[in-house]
């Protein structure tokens, strides 16, 4: 089985044999790293039974509608191209749903490919906040449209988003490039360990950095973490600073005891 990996590898070892378990995890052959859960799908059979949803959308008010949230998202040209490039596709293919459902799933895509990582209800807020109604039947519509792009969605783990973030901190000159491999080590064993508790992938990942950075004693700031996992500075701070106050796994490095307290609370303060 074809699986959409946005780095078409394993972020931990590198390998590029990836096994689908019976729970639809996709998992690393050569270190065991989860990539994360294969999006849910919908039996092609009942979706030809009960008919398709929605009418025919236009093409051009489709590509409008994805070029408006790509700009209001600040997302780069050439994910703008590529969202456009997979609506077109899905439309070609026979996919006649809600504008909003198209838009959604093709900008999602498109950000992952390009590793500009954006989240599902960040899209979906912004097309409200453009004046656009979305569909409550939102999820269902997304597993159809995987059926037409002919290619299972992947959900990505901590450790996946964990390697894209630091990954696209290093290309944008935040972090040098052997940093950026120490702090996505580092992290691994936050994303990879019962002391983030959160149902988001993307926040754990978020968050596992910003601790990889604390214990490593440098200087990103929940304002960065905020740029690249699109949560806010008041959330991020927040769930460090309960995290700090609760490690009792000792999983945080001991380094953490030779920093002064008050300095980490100010950098999470001023974010």
């Amino acid at each position: 089985m074809e699986i959409y990996n946005p780095l078409d590898r394993c972020p931990v070892c590198g390998g590029k044999k990836l096994n689908l378990t019976a729970d639809r995890e996709v998992v690393c052959t050569t270190c065991g790293s989860s990539m994360g859960f294969i999006y849910p799908e919908v039996n092609l059979g009942n979706l030809l039974h009960n008919g398709l949803l929605g009418t025919g959308i236009k093409l051009n008010s489709a590509l409008n509608q994805i070029t408006r949230v790509c700009e209001a998202l600040n997302l780069p040209p050439q994910v703008t191209e590529e969202a456009k490039g997979i609506a077109k596709k899905l439309l070609s293919r026979g996919a006649r749903v809600r504008r909003e459902g198209l838009t959604i799933f093709s900008v999602l895509v498109a950000s992952r490919k390009h590793n500009t990582i954006r989240r599902l209800d960040e899209i979906i807020l912004t097309l409200k906040k453009l004046g656009y109604e979305v569909p409550r039947s939102i999820f269902k519509i997304l597993s159809k449209l995987v059926l037409y792009y002919g290619k299972p969605l992947l959900i990505p783990s901590p450790i996946l988003y964990a390697r894209q973030i630091t990954s696209k901190m290093a290309s944008d000159g935040v972090v040098d490039i052997r940093y950026a491999e120490r702090l996505f080590r580092k992290s691994i064993e936050f994303a990879s360990s019962n002391l983030i508790r959160t149902p988001s992938t993307l926040l754990k990942a978020a968050l596992a950095i910003l601790l990889a950075d604390i214990s490593l004693d440098k200087k990103l700031t929940p304002h960065i973490l905020s740029k690249y996992s699109g949560y806010s500075v008041k959330t991020i701070s927040k769930y460090v600073k309960a995290l700090l106050k609760e490690d009792e796994t000792g999983l945080i490095s001991l380094r953490m005891s030779e920093l002064e307290p008050s300095t980490i609370r100010r950098r999470l303060d001023d974010g």
